[in-house]
C-alpha cells in the first residue's frame, strides 16, 4: 500500500486508516461468502426423490406434448412412448434384457424397454461404481443423462468436467453444463424443476 501526503494509506486510489489497526471487513465477507457457497454447493437433497415422481416427469419430457404419445416419432428416430431408439431396442434384445419383437408403439412394450434400459444403465461402472461415493441425485444425474444422451457421451462429459477441475462426485448441476443443453434441460425438469 502507499501513504499519502497527510499519512494515510491508499487501496484502489482511495485513502484508507491504517491496515494494521483498521480491518477492511474483507476476512467476514470472503468467510460468509465461502459458508453461502459451501452451503449452495453441498445440497444433494434438493431434487425430486419419489422414483413415480421421476418417472412421470420423464415421460413429459419424452412425449408430454404428443397427441398421440404411443405414435411419436422424434427427428432423431425415437419411437414410442418411451421414446426408444431402434438400436436401443436391437441392443436391449441383443444382451437378453427385453424379449426379442418387442414393439416401441406398444405402450406396455415401451415401457419395459425403458425400465431395461435404466437397469442396464444404473450397473454402469461409473454410475454404479465411480472412483468416489456420490450422492444418489449424481447417480440418478448420470443415469437419466445416459438415457437422453447415451452412456458414452455422459461418459466423456464427465470426464472433461473433471480435467477441468469440477467436483462430478457431489452436485450433479457442477458437472451438468458439460453436456448439450437439450440433456441439461432434461435432466433438471426430471430431477430439480
Amino acid at each position: 500500500m502507499k501513504v499519502n501526503k497527510k499519512g494515510r494509506y491508499l487501496q484502489f486510489g482511495g485513502p484508507v486508516g491504517d491496515p494494521k489497526k483498521e480491518s477492511t471487513g474483507y476476512a467476514k465477507l470472503d468467510a460468509r461468502l465461502a459458508r453461502l457457497a459451501e452451503e449452495q454447493a453441498s445440497d444433494t437433497s434438493n431434487y425430486t426423490m419419489s422414483s413415480a415422481d421421476r418417472i412421470q416427469r420423464q415421460r413429459m419430457m419424452e412425449t408430454g406434448g404428443e397427441k398421440d404419445p404411443d405414435r411419436a416419432v422424434s427427428p432423431a428416430g425415437a419411437q414410442g412412448y418411451w421414446q426408444i431408439m431402434p438400436t436401443t431396442r436391437m441392443d436391449l434384445e441383443n444382451r437378453g434384457l427385453v424379449p426379442k419383437g418387442m414393439d416401441p408403439f406398444n405402450r406396455e412394450h415401451s415401457r419395459m424397454m425403458r425400465d431395461a434400459k435404466i437397469n442396464a444403465l444404473s450397473r454402469l461402472q461409473f454410475i454404479a461404481n465411480p472412483p468416489q461415493q456420490i450422492p444418489e441425485v449424481n447417480r440418478l444425474a448420470r443415469i437419466y443423462a445416459s438415457y437422453n444422451h447415451g452412456e458414452g457421451n455422459t461418459r466423456k462429459a464427465l470426464e472433461r468436467a473433471k480435467a477441468e477441475g469440477v467436483n462430478i462426485y457431489d452436485d450433479p448441476r457442477l458437472w451438468l453444463p458439460y453436456l448439450p443443453s437439450e440433456t441439461q434441460k432434461y435432466v433438471k425438469a426430471i430431477l430439480f424443476d
